[in-house]
């Protein structure tokens, strides 16, 4: 058995779990335990820090991803992966060193608005086809009469309706957009309204994909990627040293659209939230 080490985020389990394989990609695999929507990201050192992730060298990374298709079992303990191949195991002692849980709160609105103006100028085109300049504006965002005339209630559940599991990929825009969203509801001191209308549709597998359900049951409880967390740093702090362009540009790095798409839906929840002290 080869004994290694890795890295992950606090979300590692403490309770033994038994975990298969997902699905597979060149720099990332995730495992389920196929019981809860929360999975498993293992990827190399290097990648951006994600809720669920686990990052090896990237040595033992690529040995592990050839060897799946000959993967016996995989289990976890406190602090500990195993996994088990014809031919091949490994012991994984984990540092839940990362940090993945937003612990700022309160909006200011001179920094919301930085943020607005800043998204106004970007010509890319989000997954919804739409440029994301678009969600910076009210009278040009395609969502936001929505959002604010059922921001209220069980009529919220309608605009999470329409936006979950909208779009193609592993994590729909639509998805992304709700992440971003709900980022924003986080920063603005979390209403249960949102959260439980996303809740409601995350809970089971019959609204998107299980790759989106892990992240926005991650988003739910206050886990979200560090590009994100240091846009909330922007945000809450009046007096910071950030670069907002470079903020803005790892987010947009993250994936094919998606992290364009997550930027609508912060942008979309700042528009929502304006006037905000």
């Amino acid at each position: 058995m080869k004994r290694i080490a890795a890295t992950s985020d606090q979300s590692f389990p403490r309770k033994a779990t038994d975990w298969v394989v997902h699905s597979t990609f060149d720099k990332t695999f995730n495992l389920t335990d196929l019981k809860q929507p929360k999975m498993l990201a293992l990827m190399a050192t290097g990648e951006k820090i994600v809720p669920g992730g686990i990052y090896l060298s990237q040595k033992d990374f690529r040995e592990i991803r050839q060897a799946l298709p000959k993967v016996e079992s995989i289990k976890s303990t406190e602090n500990q992966l195993f996994i088990e191949t014809v031919g091949a195991d490994w012991e994984i002692a984990i540092s839940p060193s990362e940090q993945t849980i937003l612990s700022v709160k309160g909006i200011k609105s001179v920094q919301a608005e930085k943020l607005l103006a800043a998204g106004q100028k970007i010509s890319a085109v989000t997954g919804f086809s739409y440029p994301l300049a678009s969600f910076g504006d009210p009278q040009n965002n395609p969502y936001f009469q929505m959002m604010r005339e059922f921001n209220q209630g069980n009529e919220l559940q309608k605009v999470v309706d329409y936006l979950i599991g909208r779009g193609r990929g592993l994590t729909p825009a639509g998805d992304d957009f709700l992440l971003g969203w709900l980022f924003v509801d986080w920063l603005n001191n979390q209403s249960t309204t949102l959260t439980k209308a996303v809740y409601n549709r995350v809970e089971n597998n019959q609204f998107t994909t299980d790759v989106s359900r892990n992240f926005l049951t991650r988003a739910i409880n206050g886990e979200f990627s560090q590009p994100l967390l240091a846009v909330a740093d922007f945000l809450t702090e009046t007096e910071n040293t950030y670069d907002l362009a470079e903020l803005i540009q790892a987010v947009v790095d993250y994936g094919s659209t998606s992290g364009l798409d997550t930027l609508a839906g912060i942008l979309s929840g700042l528009l929502l939230i304006r006037g905000v002290k």
